[in-house]
């Protein structure tokens, strides 16, 4: 796997910025410029060395700002707790959709960031499990997820928006169909309207390209 250095790198700071003190790099440039009012070369360096300073501290705030859950966020507090319901899955166009009982368990993790969903069920007689990550990235401005189960290899992404209009969260992704060996385009929309009730619709792209319902679930609350 190609390791982006950048990354690292930038890691690496803000791991010794948040153990110094997360990262207060606040200078009082007037009093420094005072002690080197009678050196010029050094009045220089000390310019220079106060904007670098300003735009350190200009960046590790706005990483500060961007990593602190929001009232984005606050939308998703809606699908925490325990549920229980039925869905149904079409594997492919025109196949009969088997129907399945399902239980999903959502709880926020690492400081209200991230929402970890944990869910059991069964397909074709045999035990599923899932488990996924749903999120609100400040810097992009979308809602991400990613999803992992007991029955694939792959780890699925996806990313969208909220409709505050209609309580409605929409998300979109592309992803290999291991039936085809395709690449296909998915949705999910999640009705939010309900806290105690909850209503998933799947859309995806079959072989011939046209879009169909591979999921539908309505899922209702046990315990908050």
């Amino acid at each position: 796997m190609k390791i982006n250095r950048f990354a690292v790198s930038l890691g690496v700071v803000a791991v010794a910025a948040f153990l110094a003190g997360r990262a207060d790099f606040s200078f009082n440039s007037n009093a420094i410029a005072q002690d080197h009012k009678h050196d010029h070369d050094n009045g220089h360096a000390h310019d220079q060395g106060a904007g670098m300073s300003d735009q350190m501290t200009e960046m590790f705030a706005k990483m500060e700002e961007a990593g602190q859950p929001g009232k984005h966020h606050k939308v998703l507090d809606r699908l925490v707790g325990t549920w229980e319901g039925t869905y149904t899955v079409t594997m492919m166009p025109g196949m009969p959709p088997m129907e399945m009982e399902g239980r999903a368990e959502r709880e926020w993790i690492l400081g209200g960031r991230y929402l970890k969903e944990t869910v059991t069920s069964s397909f074709q007689g045999e035990e599923f499990h899932g488990l996924g990550f749903l999120g609100y990235n400040n810097t992009t401005g979308e809602y991400e997820m990613i999803w992992m189960d007991s029955h694939s290899t792959g780890i699925y992404k996806e990313s969208g928006s909220y409709d505050p209009t209609t309580q409605t969260l929409m998300t979109f992704s592309h992803m290999a169909n291991p039936m085809t060996g395709k690449m296909s385009h998915s949705s999910s929309r999640v009705d939010l309207s309900n806290s105690n009730r909850q209503r998933i619709t799947g859309m995806g792209t079959g072989p011939n390209g046209e879009w169909y319902t591979m999921f539908g679930g309505d899922f209702r609350r046990v315990s908050e």
